[in-house]
């Protein structure tokens, strides 16, 4: 990677890397998101890159399904949320990749919260869930 993880994340990269974990939600300033899997340490630094707008000193450690990544900041050590439709850098979610991984959650749907207005519609593709017709 071209770079030394803190002895902590090393650690973890050597039991989980690449793993989906099962407690995976996380709480931003928006919302909340999910870490659909740890980003493996091969891929780690490929993104900087490759895509408009992710921080250069950015090591990926984990992703969700929509494209936003989580990224470790190796001078800080903090954790950041990084949204790809959001300017910046991204939102410090952790002091470390320890909180971070301390913070996570299972998914419980009775704690997601919609304001009013702030779904607009929905579509269900009708083979999908074809007994709903």
């Amino acid at each position: 990677m071209g770079c030394t993880l803190p002895t902590n994340d090393r650690c973890f990269v050597a039991k989980h890397d690449g793993a989906t974990p099962s407690s995976n939600i996380f709480p931003t300033l928006q919302n909340q998101s999910k870490v659909r899997r740890f980003v493996h340490v091969h891929e780690a630094t490929s993104l900087r890159t490759r895509i408009e707008g992710f921080p250069r000193e950015a090591i990926r450690v984990a992703k969700d399904s929509c494209g936003k990544y989580v990224w470790l900041d190796l001078e800080t050590g903090a954790v950041f949320f990084w949204d790809h439709e959001l300017d910046g850098s991204g939102e410090k979610i952790a002091e470390s990749f320890e909180a971070f991984l301390g913070s996570l959650q299972p998914f419980d749907a009775m704690s997601v919260r919609l304001r009013s207005g702030q779904v607009m519609g929905a579509w269900i593709d009708p083979p999908f869930k074809p007994e709903f017709d």
